[in-house]
C-alpha cells in the first residue's frame, strides 16, 4: 500500500513498483486508509507513507495502525521529502521498518530499498 498525497510522486513511485511486479494499493488520502488495511490484512506486505498529508499526517497514522490489533503487524515504512533526523527517530519509535529520505535517494535508490526490504520479509516466511 502506498499512501503519497502528491499526485506526480504518488504516480511514479507507482508505476515503478508495479512494473517492478510488486501489487500496489494507491492511496491520494489517507482517509480511507485504516479501513482499507483492514479488509487487504492477508494481502498486504508493506505499507509506505508519506508524512505531509491532508487531515492527518504519516506519523499520526502510524501510531493509529499500530495502535490496532489484526493490522499492527503490517510494516510500515515513512517515505518523506523531510530530512529530519527527529522525524527519523520518532518514525521509528514509532514502529516504522525504514525511513527513505526522497531528497537524498534517487528514484532507483528509493525503488531498490523498498525490493530490498520485501525480498528479506518475504525469505523470513
Amino acid at each position: 500500500m502506498l499512501i503519497e498525497d502528491d499526485k506526480l510522486l504518488n504516480d511514479l513511485q507507482t508505476e515503478m513498483m508495479t512494473e517492478s511486479g510488486i501489487r500496489v494499493i494507491s492511496l491520494l488520502d489517507p482517509s480511507e486508509q485504516i479501513s482499507i488495511m483492514k479488509r487487504e490484512k492477508d494481502n498486504l506486505d508493506l505499507v509506505i507513507s508519506g508524512i505531509l498529508q491532508p487531515e492527518i499526517d504519516g506519523l499520526e497514522m502510524l501510531k493509529r495502525v499500530k495502535g490496532i490489533d489484526e493490522i499492527k503487524h503490517i510494516p510500515w515504512i515513512v517515505s518523506t521529502n523531510l530530512c529530519q533526523e527527529s522525524i527519523a527517530e520518532e518514525a521509528y519509535k514509532l514502529g516504522a521498518v525504514d525511513y527513505l529520505p526522497l531528497s537524498k535517494l534517487s528514484a532507483d535508490e528509493w525503488l531498490a530499498r523498498v525490493l530490498k526490504f520485501l525480498e528479506r520479509s518475504q525469505s523470513k516466511t
